[in-house]
Order: structure tokens, then C-alpha cells, then sequence
């Protein structure tokens, strides 16, 4: 199989996991091509077995996708790549895929699914790949006493840094260590500041940590918790959401959680509908619990080996072969 990517690494988010997905096709000896229309010279008009669009809908202008002048390949059959991180994408959105005719779009969970099922569109989950440095859980091994860990170095109400934030501060007196993932420091003793990360020092934090705190109100994937998860760390995450996909209850500590409406077209007019709220008196209160008695995720390898690069690549490449 031949299959031509066509995006625009300038404005993509999900250009890591696309590199990932890269890698693993070269694996698996899936012949791949990229066009990029800041990057890529000319090149002459090539026949594939399907064309996807990661992620790159702000340059199509409403023009039919395989007819648009600049993209130089023919294929029987047209995808997007794209998420919602509500229930429901936007009619702004909406609109732009119908009227290019794409014949599926992909998506990274049943969760964001559901935004483009809603006005029908063909869409079809393709889970994100783990490709962090697989290595033993050291707070585990060793013993390292009560480290907790948030990661959110973007859309910090949505992954829900306010409510970290404060029951990392209730509970402080029995933190031993915090990572602080984010752009926003805590100024508690116990903290050490990151304001980046290689994904070498990633997989060694996570090595190091009980517990991934992440409430979070919404995403369509939250990749973070399934590295945490594949690195024997436990999250502390919502019941509900797009990462329940793939969690297993027996390895996390679950934030009793309800769905309702939030008016999130204020932040992107793409997404509309409705978002996790997690329970902040649930979320400290089992925070506590954990710091009392600590609870250890013994699942790591289960991750490693179910969302390999490999096996994603597989399944991505079938979902193509099947559609």
C-alpha cells in the first residue's frame, strides 16, 4: 500500500504522533509520502492507494480535496485526520469536511468520534501510538515515597490545572515530591519546575512518579495518561471522557465525573457540546487516600505492547484497507 500525507507542519498539533506513525509504516514496509505546502518543491503528480490530511483543513479554502491544483497525488479514496474534544464538533467545521468529500475521517478515540458522527460523517478510532523509552518504574522499585506529577503545557482550563493546582495544595504536607509539567509554578518546596521536557527526561519523570494528576474537562485523547500508564505510573483521572478508551480501571484511580454542556465555542468556534466535569471533592479525596495508602499500576507492559507503534501503524493501515 501507498499512502500520501498531506499537511502543514507550521499549524498541526499532532505532528509528534504523526512522526511516530511514520516510523512505524517504514517498519512494517508501508511505502509513505508527505507534501507539505510550505515545504515540499514540486513534484509531479503520483497515483497512491489513498491520500489523509493530518490535521490541515485551514488551507483547503473549501475547494474539493482531490481536485485541489496544489496537491500533487490521485487516490481512489480521501481521509482526514482530525479530533474533537467535545461530544460535537462545530458547523463551521462541519460544513468544511462535507464539502470536500472526504470518504472517512480518522480520529483518536470514540470520544472525539462523536463530534463528527453527529452530522453523520464516516469516521473511524485510531488510538495514539506509546513511543516514549520503555524503563521500570523507579517509585515502585525503590520505594521513593509520594510523588505526584501534572503535565499540561497548553489549554490549561481544559486539562484542568485549577483543580490540581489546589488539591496538590491541600495535600502538600504529604507530597514528597511534584513534578510540575505546566507553565505555571506552585512555589511549594516540594516542587520541581519543568518548563520543557525531552521525551528522554519525560519517560524518566514518569519512571520516578506514583501519580499522574490530571483532571481534566475535555480532549480527544490525552496521550499523557497513557504514557503514564505504559511507564507504570497511576493517573488520577475523570470516569468519563476519551481516555476510557483505553484505560483499565484496575490501573488508575477513577475521579467520580459527570457530562454536561460547557460554552467552549468561546476558546475554538470548531467544537461545541459537551465536556467532562470532574468532582473536586472526590478528586481530593481521593488524592488523600492514595497518599495514605499508596496504589501502584502493574500494568505497564499490557500498554507498551497494545499501543506500540507498530500495532497502531497496523491498525491504521487497515482501517485504509477496509473503508
Amino acid at each position: 500500500m501507498e499512502i500520501a500525507f498531506i499537511t502543514r507542519f507550521t499549524y498541526a498539533s499532532f505532528h509528534k504522533q504523526l512522526r511516530i506513525l511514520f516510523d512505524a509504516l517504514n517498519k512494517i514496509g508501508v511505502k509513505w509520502y508527505l507534501y507539505d505546502p510550505d515545504l515540499t518543491l514540486h513534484m509531479a503528480k503520483k497515483e497512491v492507494d489513498a491520500v489523509v490530511m493530518w490535521e490541515s483543513l485551514n488551507f483547503l479554502k473549501h475547494k474539493k480535496f482531490l481536485s485541489y491544483d496544489n496537491i500533487p497525488f490521485k487516490a481512489p479514496k480521501s481521509y482526514l485526520f482530525y479530533v474533537s474534544d467535545t461530544d460535537r464538533i462545530g458547523i463551521k467545521l462541519a460544513q468544511l469536511i462535507l464539502e470536500n468529500e472526504f470518504d472517512s475521517v480518522i480520529t483518536p478515540s470514540t470520544w472525539s468520534a462523536k463530534g463528527f458522527n453527529y452530522y453523520g460523517i464516516d469516521t473511524k478510532v485510531v488510538p495514539h501510538a506509546f513511543a516514549l523509552e520503555k524503563r521500570p518504574n523507579e517509585s515502585v522499585k525503590e520505594n521513593l515515597g509520594n510523588t505526584v506529577m501534572a503535565f499540561a503545557f497548553h489549554s490549561p482550563l481544559r486539562k484542568g490545572l485549577p483543580f490540581t493546582y489546589s488539591a496538590i495544595y491541600e495535600n502538600k504536607d504529604k507530597i514528597e515530591r511534584f513534578y510540575n509539567l505546566t507553565r505555571f509554578p506552585m512555589h511549594i518546596p516540594q516542587e520541581v519546575k519543568y518548563d520543557g521536557i525531552s521525551d528522554e527526561e519525560l519517560s524518566k519523570v514518569y519512571s520516578k512518579t506514583h501519580y499522574l494528576l490530571h483532571p481534566v474537562f475535555g480532549g480527544a485523547f490525552e496521550i499523557s495518561i497513557l504514557e503514564c500508564l505504559a511507564l507504570g505510573c497511576t493517573p488520577i483521572v475523570p470516569s468519563k471522557g476519551a481516555w476510557m478508551d483505553f484505560v483499565r480501571p484496575e490501573d488508575a484511580i477513577l475521579i467520580d465525573s459527570s457530562v454536561d454542556a460547557r460554552n467552549w465555542h468561546q476558546i475554538d468556534d470548531l467544537h461545541f457540546g459537551l465536556m467532562v466535569h470532574p468532582s473536586y471533592t472526590d478528586l481530593v479525596e481521593k488524592l488523600h487516600k492514595a497518599l495514605e495508602k499508596p496504589f501502584y499500576n502493574n500494568h505497564a507492559s499490557y500498554y507498551q505492547e497494545t499501543f506500540s507503534p507498530v500495532s497502531i501503524a497496523q491498525k491504521f493501515v487497515k482501517v485504509l484497507e477496509k473503508s
